[in-house]
């Protein structure tokens, strides 16, 4: 299914994306944290 992300910029702006929990997986394992 499809999940809704929010997120904010400088306490102005507020953004809304649209993804799949497996996008966000693929993403998170081909960048991890160093």
């Amino acid at each position: 299914g499809r999940i809704a992300i929010y997120y904010g910029c400088a306490d102005t702006v507020t953004g809304l994306c649209f993804t799949t929990v497996d996008e966000v997986l693929d993403y998170i394992k081909a960048h991890p944290m160093k």
